[in-house]
């Protein structure tokens, strides 16, 4: 049973894992994020230790996508639903609730908020002698985006908590937010600073300002960083939806490639109520066997349930 969860000013903070699964060409990316109050973590990780240890004689050195197999699928189904679950029990005492997003990658990109938030980042780091930093400061800026657009589906109200993002850091983006920089402001002394505080201050500053409408509450943000997979049962969940997703939705465009299917049943079973509308599925087509997002500014947003 998941730890109990009060939603207020002297709570935990809320962790939120993100990993992403990148449609063909980047046409596309399907991202699953997972929040979990910190003060449940403890439950949910030893609940999926037993889980290794009972389920197999060499428990997977960590739980990846590209691995699913017949042989582990039962493990793979056990792993996952332990954490549908636990979500399930923490949404029930909370408004947080995990998802996926699928989006068309032009979307952000044209969006005027996007287009606000990459030139305020570039501006600041600028002032700060960082102009070498723009391709992470664009990744950075489309998470923040990201962040703004769908929080209200993660967690469903304004809450006193504290939120931190993290990111597998199979990504360099991810890992350069654990690298200590040296930062010169206009008139001032350079200063070491590690980069994701750096990009935390920009976070809570530019999400109080940007220009949704109607405009959006936004908790404070205490960290956006990496983690490595192997380190991390959430990360690997996240990992493992997006990616079974990707599959399961090339499954309802008609491929029938033995391994696509084998990874639509495993999410069924984990998620049994999983269906797709016509609109996620009109945005996507296969090509060559891979899926494409043929609608550039597609987005739409699932919740995982386990009923």
């Amino acid at each position: 049973m998941a730890s109990k969860v009060i939603l207020c000013s002297r709570s935990p903070n809320i962790n939120v894992y993100v990993d992403e699964t990148y449609l063909v060409g980047h046409s596309g990316i399907i991202q699953a994020a997972i929040p979990i109050p910190a003060n449940c973590e403890r439950d949910i990780i030893t609940t999926v230790e037993r889980l290794r240890t009972a389920a197999a004689k060499t428990p997977p050195r960590e739980f990846k996508g590209a691995d699913v197999s017949g042989g582990n699928r039962a493990l793979y189904a056990a792993f996952l639903r332990t954490i549908v679950n636990f979500s399930a029990q923490i949404g029930d005492q909370t408004v947080l609730r995990p998802v996926v997003t699928v989006e068309g990658m032009a979307r952000h990109a044209r969006s005027k908020e996007y287009q606000w938030l990459e030139n305020q980042v570039l501006g600041a780091l600028a002032n700060l002698g960082r102009s070498n930093d723009v391709p992470l400061a664009q990744e950075f800026s489309r998470r923040m985006w990201w962040i703004g657009r769908f929080l209200r589906k993660i967690c469903a109200q304004k809450v006193g908590n504290t939120f931190s993002f993290y990111f597998d850091n199979a990504h360099r983006s991810s890992q350069q937010y654990q690298d200590l920089i040296v930062v010169t402001p206009k008139g001032g002394l350079p200063t070491l600073w590690p980069r994701w505080k750096l990009f935390r201050s920009f976070a809570n500053t530019m999400l109080k300002h940007i220009p949704f409408t109607p405009p959006r509450p936004f908790p404070p943000i205490e960290r956006i960083d990496g983690l490595f997979s192997e380190q991390n049962y959430f990360i690997q969940a996240a990992d493992l939806f997006s990616h079974l997703f990707y599959n399961a939705l090339k499954a309802s465009k008609g491929s029938t490639d033995r391994k696509v299917i084998m990874k639509r049943e495993l999410l069924v079973d984990v998620l049994p109520s999983l269906a797709f509308d016509a609109a996620l599925t009109n945005a996507l087509a296969l090509s060559n066997g891979q899926l494409i997002c043929i609608d550039a500014n597609f987005g739409g947003t699932l919740q995982l349930e386990p009923v």
